[in-house]
């Protein structure tokens, strides 16, 4: 048999090399983007605008997953599980990322499972009350809890979600009582404070139904005010000036993925961010400022969090880690 030139000068680099031959013809197929919110929660919405800013300079596909479940670590645990080659990508939050692990028995380390590629930035989050609660401000919401203790409910996207800690630190440090009322994503905690079945939520999401006239908006967390709802106080402003949190986003790729595909979706990521087609979207109808930031950059952010949750969380008690 005749061996060809050829097959001396690739097959040992492919062998020798498999990484180099993988990141050089990366990406050579579709991408998965799995998002573990439902479909329609803030989560969900980013993932989309991305996809569609991202799949055209990768010149692949870019399918956006739903794998819901216990607070968003059924899809993160999901993504462990894939091969460290670059073609599932995880759209997560500081919540999972930083508090479900605090909490929960959690099946996946985010420092040992994952490496991050892009940071869609921090966000704001809305506090909005059902339109027939009779209050209008932060202040009147506190009055109202202590008037009626154990009446008000208040809905998240899940233990451990962002939503559900904002509840929590309502709930301490303006000294009131309210039950949390978990779901297996934001629409339809959404959907719960909209139809009145809860009294309240902590949701970026929950600005446009307020806006409809769905829920009535009453303050905000996030850094400062908000340019989509400026007349919205912040709630250091109306009597919690010790609030210590701000959510944010990250997208990751799972430990083990080549470097050279790591710096080619950060680089991908990062010019997304600045394109006004995918920024407008994202700060003005999601509440979010991204960042262009390195891997480095992000990973340094997610251990910083990672602690100073941690610490809210043994102080608030929510942990349920055996």
């Amino acid at each position: 048999m005749r061996i060809h030139r050829r097959h001396l000068l690739a097959s040992p680099a492919l062998a020798v090399f498999p990484e180099a031959a993988q990141a050089a013809t990366y990406p050579d197929r579709a991408l998965r983007y799995v998002v573990p919110f439902q479909a329609g929660a803030l989560n969900d919405l980013l993932a989309r605008h991305v996809a569609r800013n991202l799949s055209p300079r990768l010149g692949q596909p870019v399918v956006v997953e739903n794998r819901v479940g216990a607070g968003g670590a059924v899809g993160t645990q999901y993504v462990v599980q894939q091969p460290a080659d670059g073609y599932t990508l995880l759209n997560s939050t500081s919540g999972v990322l930083c508090i479900v692990p605090h909490i929960l028995d959690a099946p996946f380390d985010p420092f040992r499972d994952f490496t991050p590629v892009g940071f869609p930035g921090e966000g704001f989050t809305v506090l909005a009350v059902h339109p027939s609660l009779p209050v209008n401000t932060l202040p009147e919401l506190v009055a109202y809890a202590r008037a009626n203790p154990g009446k008000l409910n208040y809905s998240s996207a899940g233990n451990g979600s962002f939503g559900h800690i904002q509840g929590e630190l309502l709930k301490q440090l303006a000294e009131v009582d309210a039950v949390h009322v978990p779901f297996p994503g934001s629409a339809g905690a959404l959907n719960s404070t909209i139809a009145g079945d809860t009294q309240f939520i902590f949701d970026s999401y929950a600005l446009q139904h307020a806006q409809a006239g769905r829920l009535r908006a009453i303050a905000i967390t996030g850094p400062g005010r908000w340019s989509e709802a400026p007349d919205l106080p912040n709630v250091k402003e109306v009597g919690l000036a010790n609030w210590p949190v701000n959510p944010w986003w990250a997208i990751l790729v799972k430990a083990g993925t080549p470097p050279k595909i790591v710096a080619a979706l950060n680089r991908h990521l990062n010019e997304a961010f600045e394109d006004p087609a995918l920024l407008e979207p994202l700060t003005k109808g999601l509440g979010l400022r991204p960042e262009r930031l390195s891997p480095e950059q992000i990973l340094e952010k997610i251990r910083h969090d990672h602690a100073v949750y941690g610490d809210l969380v043994r102080r608030i008690g929510l942990s349920t880690r055996s």
